[in-house]
């Protein structure tokens, strides 16, 4: 009785452990979701074939090896989900999607030698095991081609910050540059003509002056300030993005900015060159001296890119996104001949003229151009009909762009859905989207998968991907580090998640040959916006809450255990309105208000009344958690079970319909 018992439960119990194993392929978060059960189905089948197959096989051998097998990938299905909550996040492994394979060898090896040691039989691993675990692994590889890379259920995740920062394992950490705070930062550069100054870009508009070293820390002065133009910081509008003129120092003393500023109901995506001066030594921005490079109206708030680098050829290059909605529902990606949308453009800020450049032949669908040439080298600056300023296409939102000192220019591209990416990008790519988001097709764009036929450029794959989810939000592209005070990082480019991770990236012989978690952001839910090369140092932008209060910070890595490092306060609550403001404001508005867009979706306004008089809580518990495409709304609202507990969604839920109180 107590054998039967005892039997029951263990089948129990593995049949709910083998549930829980849907982390093992999706790389979802922590669930019991239909996905769940579709998943546990599918596990079960796939070891009841291997139990089938082992007695069967081994039944005119008299059972023994059978009996092996048998309690083996029982025990497997058991042990598998501790080996991914206990084990795999704590692993340092170049090559992720190998750690799926670890799995399902290294796991059954280890079980198989244990249990014939304490069987006192004879270790026999047969073809048909291999076999299977095979296509297993290649099953879950190709279901989630990046591994283990998923998100952990919050605890996992304090633990793993714990245990690393406890350990000691983590290489770097933050120190902060200023005791001062910012409103948003997005963007930090030196002083071209000061080695002590530096210019901090605020997202609502601002641009700052400060001096490092100095004590007493003397606080910012403003430079220029675009916050009039800007206006009300809805979804993703804002200033993006500063760069200084090459020649800054040498006759050319100019500073572009990115910026969205409004115009009517809507917005367009600006291009700006500054002139400066200096009064006493220090840095002006001349604000009359505006010149409007580019001008182009946007029916979306999202997608606006930001990207923007000199190049080694001394051309601008400018990264601009497919002008926001759920897969390209204007129909800009793919596009030479409409709008300035959907990839990165080179232009020559110089007007250097014959041989080496020209006016634009045509100016872009509702905008306008001027103060800048076309290089005549420039892949499609001769195709019929086509846009000449275009450098490549295909790309959803590059946020940030880089040159390293092989003149190589990298990207970070933010998805949609499935996959964040990274790009080498070269003359005339076409990156894929919209027909496909990261390594896979988007069977639901308008192109169903396919790539356009013809197709524009060549077609390029991305460097490296990740999966998105709720807790990996969006890829922020940083540089390859070359510096001389940090010789671990040399030669490796350094990207951030905006969740507040920052990785770096080892490319060698035309391959990604490892990626290293490297450092933790401080103070969770603050969102990392940028990577940027100042003199030997790293320097991050930490955005801080998007209500208006001063919360961000610069920072810089730092050799873990460096005074002045902050420790990773993986204990501290981050409060509902600091993850309000930091993942919900940019669509649905600071004050629960997004400005309504002409084309695309329109965020939920949290302020009607009407509406959350009639909301029902689990709707929206479900919305929040699983995503809006779970319950029949727009795919772009992402799922933040990764992020939120659910107490902490019953919080948010409550913070929501404060907006409409009376």
């Amino acid at each position: 009785m107590i054998a039967r018992w005892l039997k029951a439960s263990i089948f129990a119990a593995i049949a709910i452990v083998a549930a829980l194993q849907l982390h093992i392929v999706t790389g979802n978060v922590f669930s019991f979701a239909s996905d769940t059960v579709t998943f546990a189905v599918w596990f079960v089948v796939v070891e009841a074939l291997a139990l089938l197959a082992s007695v069967a096989y081994e039944r005119r051998r008299g059972g023994s090896q059978a009996q092996i097998d048998a309690s083996l990938l029982g025990v497997g299905i058991a042990v598998g989900p501790l080996f991914k909550y206990l084990v795999a996040p704590f692993l340092y492994e170049p090559f992720r999607s190998l750690r799926v394979y670890v799995y399902f060898f290294g796991v059954y090896g280890a079980l198989s030698l244990l249990s014939s040691l304490g069987a006192r039989r004879r270790l026999v691993l047969r073809p048909y095991v291999g076999v299977l675990l095979a296509a297993s692994a290649t099953l879950a590889l190709v279901a989630n081609p990046s591994g283990f890379q998923g998100a952990y259920p919050q605890w996992i995740r304090a633990a793993k910050n714990a245990v690393w920062v406890g350990a000691d394992t983590l290489p770097m950490a933050m120190a902060p540059v200023f005791n001062q705070t910012f409103d948003q930062p997005i963007a930090v550069r030196r002083d071209p003509g000061d080695p002590t100054g530096l210019v901090v870009a605020e997202r609502g508009g601002r641009i700052k002056a400060l001096t490092t070293g100095a004590l007493p820390e003397a606080p910012a002065t403003v430079l220029l300030d675009l916050s009039v133009e800007v206006g009300e910081l809805g979804e993703e509008r804002g200033l993006s993005n500063v760069v200084f003129h090459p020649r800054f120092a040498g006759g050319e003393p100019y500073i572009y900015v990115m910026y969205t500023a409004k115009k009517g109901a809507g917005s367009s995506n600006r291009l700006s060159r500054f002139e400066t001066a200096r009064e006493a030594g220090a840095l002006r921005i001349l604000r009359a001296s505006e010149s409007v490079l580019i001008d182009q109206d946007d029916r979306d708030q999202l997608h606006n890119g930001g990207g923007m680098a000199f190049g080694p050829d001394g051309f601008l290059y400018v990264g601009v996104g497919d002008e926001g909605g759920y897969n390209d529902p204007f129909g800009n990606a793919q596009r030479l001949d409409g709008g300035l949308f959907s990839g990165i453009l080179r232009l020559d800020v110089d007007r250097r003229g014959e041989p080496v450049s020209r006016p634009p032949a045509r100016q872009p669908a509702q905008g306008r151009t001027e103060g800048y040439f076309v290089p005549n080298d420039n892949p499609f600056v001769d195709v019929p009909g086509a846009l000449g300023e275009f450098w490549a296409i295909g790309l959803r939102n590059p946020f940030r762009l880089a040159f390293d000192a092989q003149g190589r220019l990298w990207t970070a591209d933010v998805g949609q859905n499935n996959f964040e990416e990274i790009d080498l990008v070269e003359k005339g790519d076409n990156l894929g989207w919209s027909y496909r988001e990261g390594p896979a097709p988007n069977n639901d764009s308008r192109f169903k998968g396919t790539a356009p036929a013809p197709l524009q450029g060549r077609a390029k794959e991305p460097v490296y991907f990740y999966r998105h989810s709720g807790a990996t939000v969006c890829v922020i592209g940083g540089f390859v580090y070359e510096g001389a005070a940090r010789p671990s990082l040399v030669g490796r480019y350094l990207y951030a998640d905006l969740a507040g991770e920052v990785y770096a990236l080892s490319y060698e012989g035309g391959a990604v040959s490892g990626v290293e978690l490297i450092a933790i952001a401080p103070t969770p839910g603050l969102g990392i916006a940028g990577l940027f090369p100042v003199d030997d140092e790293v320097y991050l932008t930490l955005l801080g809450g998007a209500d208006g209060g001063a919360t961000g910070r610069i920072m810089r890595l730092v050799p873990r255990g460096t005074a002045g490092a902050l420790a990773v306060d993986v204990n501290r609550k981050v409060s509902i309105e600091e993850k309000y403001a930091t993942f919900c404001s940019r669509c649905h508005g600071v004050n629960g208000r997004p400005v309504a867009a002409t084309g695309g979706t329109t965020p939920r306004d949290f302020s009607d009344a009407a509406w959350s008089k009639g909301a029902d809580d689990e709707r929206l518990m479900r919305v929040i958690q699983e995503g809006g495409a779970a319950v029949g709304l727009s795919a772009e609202m992402p799922p933040w079970k990764g992020v939120l507990t659910d107490e902490e969604t019953s919080a948010m839920i409550v913070r929501i319909r404060r907006f409409a109180a009376p």
